[in-house]
């Protein structure tokens, strides 16, 4: 740990002392003298739940009226819901390293899950374990601990940091090893991080899709059983039909299904422990997913809106007020509330806010949030894919930047992005997007991290054509 990050993580204890935060004894353990004075108070638990490719629009509470989500529809309906949260990244390793540092991807260095967090940046873990907490991390998608660097400042992980674990874990045996510990009493407040990697393809067959698909007729044969990685690429070159984009949606929001299913047992295990009193839960997700907008599918190198638009809950059991949030917030703000929310200062110089005022129902100024694509690039797509593209967004207004030109969009008039504006001078505020992302393509990139892709390993080059980011042979 160099200096620099020894101070910060020096300086949360410090302010975690102050606090009373690390003050976690008994009265059984406490000096005589002591026991007349007040306790202080248990700061709050924190179960932060990411949902691997999950797009908001699945969830009831974001107006889908096909009951995919009615555990954290529940959770929802005493808590925070921000209506319009944008991902930094449509790649798994970037976006949740954002959301654990606070920082843009051209901040920490990560741009593909080739990469790796280096160990100078300061996590949100890090943070809250240097304050007293208990930090745990048990993720679907292994990787991102066993050699991501995103098990910085996690005690307890379901993969070991730097081992050889599968990069893919079933959920069943996250969700059994997160609720194992939850049933156990706990001397100190806790951190745990729960990571589900559906909907991510492939597309598994559940029960719902199975019905569903009996009701579609002339989708593609391919899909009648599911759908594998392979297979659910496959689409992204041809044109799609609408009984194709019925059938894929059917195997994805079975895939969401299963998730709610299995965040509903975590949430039942709080209960049961008699923890939800006293924790904090946030929803959310990595990114999403495009399921044949655009005549396209897919995540990593995709700037749309079913790319970027995530789900964001936040419940405060101390404040189990619904709320609805309109401002645009971002994934890089979970990390600044979170500390806020318990008390703890964010560390200075990161990208995000917190967005503790609106939990209070206090209303957010606007302010921009960038979208960034996969920073690794396919062989066979060097013609058509710009590494540096960029979102920009400000409120209802996107600016996408890509190939030297750019297109103004008003997602409040046109949500599905078909009627961009080409010619920015029109309008002011597209030219004030488009100084915004002249800006923050000047910002110098961090290398810390980064991997080339001919420098990988053969069991993370296997790992990465699993999942559809690079092509065998390449």
């Amino acid at each position: 740990m160099n200096s620099g990050k020894r101070a910060l993580v020096c300086g949360a204890l410090v302010t975690a002392f102050a606090l009373g935060h690390a003050a976690c004894a008994t009265d059984e353990d406490a000096p005589e003298a002591d026991l007349v004075a007040k306790p202080s108070p248990r700061p709050p638990n924190i179960l932060l739940i990411t949902i691997d490719t999950q797009r908001s629009d699945s969830f009831g509470i974001y107006g889908n009226d096909g009951g995919h989500t009615p555990h954290i529809d529940r959770l929802a309906s005493k808590a925070t819901v921000f209506e319009r949260a944008t991902s930094p990244i449509g790649t798994t390793f970037p976006s949740h390293a954002s959301l654990l540092t606070g920082l843009y991807p051209r901040r920490h260095g990560l741009r593909y899950n080739g990469d790796a967090l280096d160990d100078d940046f300061v996590t949100l873990a890090e943070l809250l374990s240097a304050a007293g907490y208990e930090t745990m991390a048990f993720v679907s998608y292994g990787s991102m601990v066993s050699r991501g660097g995103l098990g910085q400042g996690f005690v307890r992980t379901s993969h070991e940091k730097n081992g050889a674990r599968a990069f893919s874990t079933n959920p069943a045996r996250i969700t059994s090893m997160a609720r194992g510990l939850l049933g156990r009493k706990r001397p100190f407040p806790f951190f745990m991080w729960v990571q589900y990697f559906h909907p991510h393809a492939p597309y598994e067959l559940t029960e719902y899709a199975k019905e569903e698909l009996e009701g579609i007729d002339g989708f593609a044969e391919a899909l009648a059983d599911g759908a594998t990685v392979g297979e659910f690429y496959s689409f992204k070159s041809t044109n799609l039909g609408a009984a194709d984009r019925k059938a894929l949606r059917a195997l994805y929001d079975g895939e969401t299904r299963e998730a709610d299913r299995t965040i509903g047992l975590i949430l039942e295990s709080l209960e049961t422990a008699g923890l939800a009193d006293n924790t904090i839960v946030v929803i959310t997700a990595d990114h999403g997913q495009l399921l044949g907008e655009h005549e396209d599918v897919g995540h990593g190198f995709r700037l749309w809106e079913p790319v970027l638009d995530i789900p964001l809950v936040i419940y405060d059991p101390r404040s189990p007020e619904p709320r609805r949030v309109e401002s645009r917030v971002g994934l890089v703000d979970v990390a600044p509330t979170l500390l806020e929310m318990v008390g703890l200062e964010a560390p200075g110089g990161i990208d995000g806010r917190s967005l503790v005022p609106a939990l209070r129902g206090e209303n957010l100024e606007d302010r921009p949030y960038y979208g960034e694509v996969c920073g690794v690039r396919k062989k066979k797509d060097k013609k058509s894919r710009d590494e540096n593209a960029l979102a920009v967004f400000v409120g209802d207004k996107k600016l996408i930047v890509e190939h030297g030109s750019a297109r103004f969009y008003d997602l409040e008039t046109d949500p599905s992005e078909m009627a961009p504006m080409l010619d920015i001078s029109k309008d002011s505020r597209a030219e004030e997007l488009a100084a915004l992302a002249e800006g923050y393509r000047e910002k110098a990139a961090e290398t810390k991290g980064q991997t080339a892709p001919d420098a990988l390993s053969p069991k993370v080059r296997a790992e990465l054509e699993a999942l559809g980011y690079i092509q065998p042979g390449e």
